[in-house]
Formats: structure tokens, sequence, C-alpha cells
């Protein structure tokens, strides 16, 4: 027997390992600026696009102003409120005054409150004028145009964090339990180049209409340059490594569709049997049907008829 790999070859299209979408988180403000386009690689906290924002700056100044004012009222009221508490005992003020006043004081403390709670939410709101990268990646979808009004949920752009790329293989429903995640893949590009990679994860479900699922193949970054996501390519997924029978690809015939070798009986003549092939490598495939112990035409069996008589020159030629 001969050790060959056990493999699944397999279609599939190369994606982004990670999609994000960037969307916009304002209402009713223009875009004046979009700094990036499509295939743009971009860093974590780099600007994407940015909006009008002279109307969110009056607000914030008026409001700055604001809080200001409330803060001076607020010192008042302590103040008002400090100075008959220190001489509430002398019967200037009633106790209902003293009262009003620390309602007064409290009063002003909580306009103080929500002028800064709004100050904070304009502040937010221009923050969300500049759109900036979630993540280190590459532009792949690009929605901003200048002078588009941005609503709440728009999308804007997506990005591939990383500019990572996956193969997502298909697979059919009953050969998905061979596959586990670690496992080796690899994929073949048009040129003939393969590139190596690894399974991340096998999804739980299956396409109900197809009955296939897909097995999520990670590929190294270093690959990025030659992979295009959208693109089909065709691979394998190695399931391991396995003991088997096999013979060298000359000792094989096809009929109909069907392969199968000549055996050479105990008395020196050939009769044409069936069998299964499998993995092929380095000149020889793997085939089933056969007894160990058989002897196979290996060479010149493109030549020999059922029945014939033949010379047994070399030992087993299917053994190995």
């Amino acid at each position: 027997p001969m050790t060959m790999a056990r493999t699944l070859a397999a279609g599939g299209s190369l994606a982004p390992g990670d999609e994000l979408l960037v969307a916009a988180d304002v209402q009713g403000v223009r875009l004046l600026h979009v700094a990036v386009d499509i295939g743009s690689h971009v860093r974590r906290g780099q600007l994407l696009a940015q909006g009008d924002d002279a109307q969110l700056q009056a607000q914030r100044a008026q409001q700055q102003a604001a809080v200001r004012e409330r803060r001076a009222e607020l010192a008042q009221a302590e103040a008002n409120l400090e100075r008959a508490e220190r001489i509430k005992d002398s019967g200037v003020y009633s106790v209902e005054a003293v009262q009003t006043r620390r309602t007064a004081a409290e009063a002003a403390a909580a306009r103080l409150d929500g002028a800064i709670a709004l100050q904070r939410e304009l502040e937010v709101r221009l923050a969300h004028t500049r759109v900036l990268a979630p993540a280190d990646g590459l532009v792949v979808s690009r929605s901003a145009t200048e002078g588009a009004v941005m609503q709440p949920g728009m999308e804007l752009f997506r990005l591939m964090r990383d500019g990572e790329v996956e193969w997502r293989a298909e697979l059919p429903d009953q050969a998905l339990a061979a596959v586990r995640p670690g496992a080796t893949a690899s994929v073949r590009l048009d040129d003939g180049r393969r590139i190596e990679g690894r399974v991340r994860l096998v999804a739980p479900t299956v396409d109900a209409r197809t009955r296939k699922g897909l097995v999520h193949v990670t590929l190294p970054r270093e690959a990025r340059p030659l992979l295009r996501a959208g693109a089909h390519v065709q691979g394998e997924l190695r399931l391991g490594e396995a003991e088997v029978w096999t013979l060298p690809e000359a000792a094989l015939l096809s009929r109909d569709g069907q392969a199968f070798v000549y055996v050479v009986d105990a008395h020196g003549a050939t009769r044409a049997t069936r069998v299964a092939t499998g993995a092929r490598e380095g000149g020889r495939v793997e085939v089933s049907g056969l007894a160990p112990q058989a002897r196979v035409v290996a060479t010149g069996a493109g030549f020999v008829k059922e029945g014939e008589r033949v010379r047994v020159g070399a030992p087993l030629a299917g053994g190995g």
C-alpha cells in the first residue's frame, strides 16, 4: 500500500474575510467632501468623508453660551442660599424664604445639567459629521457622493478589514461532516498557481435549495495581491492521509466511461476487471475492487486483448 492524501475537490467564491459597513449616524447633513475611493487602503480613524457642520458649529456656540449663563445663575442662587442659611436664625428670613432659595439653587443646578447634556449631544452630532474608518482595511464599495444628504443608517462605504480574503468552498451536505476546522486547503488560480490556506470554520447550515454548505478557508495575507473578492475559483480540501492500493496510470484503461485493468489469472490469461479509482499522485492512481494479491498488466495494457495469454515478467504491479 501507499500513503496518499485524502482530498475533496470544490468550487467557491473569494470573499472578504470580514466586511465592515460604514453608515451615516447623523440626520440631514450634506456631504461636503469624500476623501477615499474604491481600492483605497485606509487606517483606523482615517477620515473617509466630511459633512457640512456649519449649522451644528453655530448651535454648539450658542449652547456653550447657554451653559455659561446657567453656571452664573447657579452661582448666584447658591450665594443667595448661603447668605440666607448663615443668618436664618437672626429672624431676617423666614423658614419659607430659606426653603424658596434652596429650591431656586436646586432648579438652577438642574438647568445647568440640562444645558451641559444638550452641549454634549451637539458635540456627538458634530463628531458624526466626520465619517472615520472603524478599522484598517481596503475600501471595496463606495455609496457616498458629495452633495448627498445623510440619513441615519445610510450606507456610505464597505471596508474589507485588513484586506483579508477567504475562500468560501461549496460542498454537498453529506461531505461537510468530513471537514474539520484547521484542515489545510488550496485554491488554484487562473495562471495555475496554488495558494495554501486553512479551514476557519464549517457552516452549521446548508442551503435548502442547493443542498450545499460553505467551508470558510482563510488565505494568507501575502497572497492578497493575487486575489480578487467575488472571483470564482476551484480548489481542494485536505481531509488527511490513508494507506491505499495503487497502480501505475498506464495500467488503467477506460471503456464506456468505466475504468478497468487486465488481471492475469493463474494460467497467464488476461481478464478485464472493472475498478474504482481515487486520488492520483506521482504517476500512480488509487484503485479498489482488486484482491491485494492480484497480478495486473502494467505495461502495454492497451495492446492486450481479453483472454490473451501473457508472460509474467515482474512481481505484482498493484501492490503499492
